[in-house]
């Protein structure tokens, strides 16, 4: 967890640079690591091919030329007798032993050791040695100065030996190349193995390096990424209450800080609209009560209106009977005004009468007039109070 919360302190981007630097770096080194090895091999495979190989393909030259230099001996030696072939053999003789002195110093020039070198060197010396001590035998040959083999294998016995002993020193010789070569090849075999040893290291190297490395690298991103989802739910959720740990300067963390200022503002705005709902619940029962109160008040006018228009019912008719009265009383009017005319003072009582009756009907008419405007207001109230 230490690593997680070190690698947390880097940026995604940064810890996904890194990786791909470490990728870089680590494939740099096994480049750099196996061209070094492969040179190191390449040097054992030039020094044997430019020394142990050279030396044992002159060697194998030597070896060819010293057989032959003793196979034409031995043919010059059964030719006496015979002096043309003895001279043919005499001077095939002489070629092969300059061919094997030449061999010799080819061999002692590419020498892997100064041992080799000293020993090719001592070779020389003997064959040179055993030329001369062979070459006068074999000119007693070709000159038919000896003419039977027995004496020419008598008189060649010292040189016989020397090339007894050149073969010695070669066989010697050739042991020696063949040792150096031998260790030489074990040298070689060696670096080849540690260069596979080596390779198989290093490619070993990133997963010991690199995948732990990128083990840590996605758990420290996916955690925090599984821990956003999980507080993003509760959130959806209505849960409001998880608690937001925002470790880390990276994007996540980041994203965690900013969805815990989020979670904070969520919090201030539903106790905001939870106090605005109290008192609008607060208004509202406030507000039922005085419909209520209305309702009643509206009911009771209502009834009180119901109760004013049988009344002004009640005066209605009570008005037109009045009027129709006043009519009964403007006929009789008439007919007493028709009978006026029967008796002075009759009409003068009857005028006076009349006139007290027209006084009285012009109270009435008044009277009606207002009872009317009461009417009109009664049913403007009773329209009001059905509107409202």
């Amino acid at each position: 967890m230490a690593w997680i919360a070190w690698l947390r302190g880097f940026s995604i981007r940064s810890r996904l640079l890194a990786c791909m630097a470490l990728v870089v770096g680590i494939g740099c080194t096994i480049g750099g690591a196996m061209s070094w090895q492969l040179l190191s091999l390449k040097g054992e495979l030039d020094s044997f091919a430019s020394q142990e190989f050279a030396a044992t393909q002159r060697m194998t030259t030597l070896a060819l030329s010293l057989g032959e230099l003793r196979g034409r001996e031995k043919t010059t030696i059964i030719a006496t007798g015979d002096s043309v072939t003895a001279a043919d053999q005499f001077k095939a003789w002489k070629a092969a032993l300059a061919a094997t002195i030449k061999a010799t110093q080819a061999l002692a020039e590419a020498a892997p050791t100064p041992e080799i070198k000293q020993q090719a060197q001592t070779l020389e010396g003997k064959l040179n040695s055993y030329g001369k001590g062979l070459e006068p035998t074999l000119e007693l040959i070709t000159s038919s100065a000896l003419t039977s083999a027995a004496e020419a294998y008598q008189s060649s016995e010292p040189a016989r030996a020397e090339a007894d002993a050149v073969e010695a020193i070669t066989a010697r010789l050739n042991e020696a190349v063949t040792k150096v070569a031998e260790a030489r090849r074990a040298n070689a075999g060696t670096a080849a193995k540690h260069a596979i040893m080596w390779l198989w290291g290093l490619l070993m190297s990133p997963g010991i390096v690199f995948l732990p490395l990128m083990g840590l690298t996605i758990v420290s991103i996916t955690a925090p990424l599984r821990r956003a989802e999980a507080i993003t739910q509760a959130i959806s959720h209505g849960d409001l209450t998880q608690e937001i740990d925002s470790q880390g300067q990276d994007e996540i963390g980041r994203l965690l800080s900013s969805m815990a200022h989020m979670q904070d503002g969520l919090r201030e705005m539903v106790a905001s609209v939870r106090e605005s709902s109290e008192s609008m619940l607060t208004a509202s029962t406030e507000i039922a009560a005085g419909n209520q109160d209305l309702s009643q008040r509206t009911e009771q006018t209502a009834a009180n209106l119901q109760d004013t228009a049988s009344s002004m019912d009640e005066l209605s008719k009570t008005v037109e009977h009045s009027a129709e009265s006043a009519h009964v009383a403007n006929v009789l009017a008439d007919t007493a005004s028709q009978r006026a005319e029967q008796g002075g003072q009759v009409v003068e009582s009857v005028v006076t009468q009349m006139q007290d009756i027209s006084t009285a009907s012009r109270q009435i008419v008044d009277i009606i007039g207002v009872i009317d405007g009461i009417a009109v207001q009664t049913n403007i109230l009773a329209l009001n109070a059905a509107v409202e």
